[in-house]
């Protein structure tokens, strides 16, 4: 009996092992599921920019040449085009953090194998004092911004000059967009509903234009084979972890060989290791446990190389 439609899966489209270099941007499911790659293991950079929702955001973020606007809060300085992960005690200082994660971002697209995009919203903000998009509205009154949805056409010639940059710098770069399933409730169920489709629209339209762009359907897996609440928090809108793991088990079917899902079996024998807590151990416990992080180390290590 078949109880859910199951997502179609990507398959050999491309291959992802320990020697890759992986970097993901976007929103917080970017986050989430870019821990779970680091905890296997991977070489992975995880949203140097920050926490970033919506396509003109991400743009705005990783442009060199786009200047941010800057405020005072409690003492702290904050970009309205970044996250508030990142700020500082003057202008200049945030200044230079910016500069310096935006040459993090630029070293790393250098090398990186496969960068992830995590779109999360179409809502956007626009300042209107400045009339530019902003990334975060940092809790100044609602009567500064004008909330709108993204141009569609225009983000899709936007993004295809972004991809072409990053093919110029990184002539071997994969790009794998993902839809976050997490629900900007607060925008309403419609609204959420119509950004989202916007989203998808997006991303199809760059999937179909660029052999090396892929989609990864995480929104899919969510929100449609698993379809319940109980595969979310409290706040209803963000998935719970069991969530998470069945969406990153998904992924490794579609991106991983059988040696590399060994090696993330091991490393997560290595982990459970390294964080097992003993309760009055002995001390033929203690070198016991720390024999078996030492053999662990060597199996991982010979694994992949």
């Amino acid at each position: 009996m078949k109880l859910i439609l199951e997502s179609k899966l990507p398959k050999g489209e491309l291959e992802i092992s320990h020697q890759s270099s992986l970097m993901s941007i976007g929103s917080c499911f970017a986050d989430s599921v870019g821990k779970e790659l680091d905890k296997d293991g991977f070489d992975i950079e995880i949203n140097p920019l920050g926490i970033l929702f919506d396509p003109i955001s991400i743009r705005n973020a990783v442009d060199q040449e786009q200047e941010s606007l800057f405020i005072e809060r409690d003492g702290s300085y904050y970009s309205l085009g970044f996250h508030s992960s990142i700020y500082g005690e003057s202008e200049i200082e945030i200044k230079e953090k910016i500069a310096f994660k935006r040459l993090l971002f630029r070293e790393k697209l250098e090398k990186a194998d496969v960068l992830f995009v995590t779109f999360g919203t179409s809502w956007v903000h626009k300042h209107l004092e400045t009339d530019g998009f902003v990334a975060n509205c940092h809790k100044l009154p609602a009567e500064h911004f004008n909330k709108e949805l993204i141009d569609l056409d225009s983000e899709r010639e936007n993004w295809s000059k972004l991809i072409n940059k990053w093919a110029e710098i990184n002539p071997n770069l994969k790009i794998v967009f993902t839809v976050s399933p997490v629900r900007h409730s607060k925008n309403g169920l419609h609204e959420n509903n119509v950004s989202k489709a916007l989203l998808h629209i997006l991303v199809h339209s760059m999937v179909d234009k660029f052999d090396n762009v892929f989609y990864f359907p995480s929104y899919e897996i969510v929100l449609d084979e698993l379809r319940d609440y109980r595969f979310f928090n409290q706040d209803l809108v963000h998935p719970t972890q069991q969530a998470i793991d069945y969406v990153y088990e998904k992924f490794s079917k579609s991106y991983y060989s059988n040696k590399t899902n060994e090696a993330c079996n091991i490393k997560r024998k290595l982990n459970h290791a390294k964080n097992h807590r003993f309760m009055n151990a002995s001390r033929e416990q203690e070198i016991h446990n720390n024999d078996l992080i030492k053999r662990l180390e060597k199996q991982f290590q010979d694994h992949i190389k």
